[in-house]
């Protein structure tokens, strides 16, 4: 019969070249994701601070109690924050410091925050100022 086709085994041409494609694309587009899942700890200290601090305020707004008063991580956990938050940097963990000062991470240091800004901010001072003074 000639209408029936041969089976020969093999791929076409547009197989070929749809898997050579994702292979490239696969092989180009890996090194971003890599990276993009792989942040640098000092931006995880600094969320984790972040969020510290966000709780404390939440504790003493919740409480009335006014700025110096002593807070401490079994205050924010675990109403305020699921768990205790680790530090990415070392096995220290973070001071969370009186009402109305910002908690604190031993390893966190001010080089650290300095880097950091001028990486959030491109061409941005890291700190505030008018120009010419």
């Amino acid at each position: 019969m000639l209408n029936q086709i041969q089976n020969r085994g093999g791929f076409t041409k547009v197989e070929v070249v749809l898997a050579v494609l994702a292979i490239i694309l696969g092989a180009w587009a890996f090194p971003y994701f890599v990276r993009r899942q792989a942040r640098p700890a000092p931006f995880i200290c600094l969320a984790k601070l972040k969020l510290i601090d966000g709780a404390k305020e939440l504790w003493a707004t919740d409480n009335r109690y006014s700025n110096g008063t002593p807070c401490f991580m079994t205050n924010l956990v675990p109403a305020y924050l699921k768990t205790e938050p680790v530090c990415a940097l070392g096995t220290q963990p973070y001071v969370v410091g009186p009402v109305g000062e910002s908690p604190v991470c031993p390893h966190y240091t001010p080089a650290m925050r300095d880097a950091e800004q001028h990486t959030l901010n491109p061409g941005r001072p890291s700190s505030p100022g008018k120009p010419g003074h």
